[in-house]
């Protein structure tokens, strides 16, 4: 007849698991967490290779110049079928903000795309986070000392609300508040538009190469 465990073996079965699982759950879960990593960085390589095509995309239609920079929204990536829709954080298992900003520069050898990664930490209600479109292209052209008439944007909440107020900014590539119509010298400037909803904030950013056009 075969006997049962004794206490003693049971306790050292206990024992024995309770250091497999002390070792290995550490392995498995440093596992995981390198594997989210590496998929996180991927994506953003995926973001930031889209930038980098819609950047020399737009070179061809306007005169942008080698060291200038354009910031892109990774919702406007999404709407102009740059990158699929909706794409998500490995990490967090959760979508990419859609405000999430790509900083693309051409310098003398290449071009190459930044995403501003401290814009995914903001939280993003979808419910009530609002949607921005500008009107007219994200890079516009402007003649030096010529008045602007800025396009703007449209915006609307998730419902398809219309938001008919924002805020406007214009800067240079270092931040510096600058007079679009006031201008000492041609170069490459960005237009800031915010949306706010419910406490929510949004913002997108157009490109705008002005020329001396002599």
């Amino acid at each position: 007849m075969k006997k049962g465990f004794t206490l003693v073996e049971l306790v050292g079965i206990v024992v024995i698991l309770s250091l497999i699982s002390i070792l290995v759950i550490p392995v498995i879960e440093n596992s995981i967490s390198n594997y989210k990593n590496s998929a996180y960085k991927s994506q953003i390589r995926n973001i930031e290779l889209a930038s980098k095509s819609y950047y020399t995309d737009k070179m061809l239609q306007v005169s942008l110049k080698t060291g200038s920079a354009m910031f892109i929204s990774l919702n406007q990536l999404e709407f102009e079928g740059y990158i699929e829709n909706n794409i998500k954080n490995p990490i967090t298992d959760e979508r990419f903000d859609p405000r999430t900003l790509i900083k693309v520069v051409k310098d003398d050898i290449a071009v190459k795309a930044f995403v501003m990664e401290e814009f995914n930490e903001l939280t993003y209600d979808v419910e009530n986070a609002p949607l921005i479109r500008l009107n007219g292209p994200n890079i516009l052209n402007l003649c030096l000392n010529s008045n602007f008439n800025d396009p703007g944007v449209y915006a609307t909440d998730y419902q398809g609300n219309f938001i008919g107020e924002y805020e406007v900014a214009y800067f240079d590539y270092y931040g510096n508040t600058i007079d679009l119509n006031n201008l000492d010298n041609a170069g490459t400037y960005y237009a800031s538009y915010k949306v706010e909803n419910q406490d929510i904030i949004r913002i997108i950013i157009r490109t705008i190469v002005v020329d001396e056009c002599n």
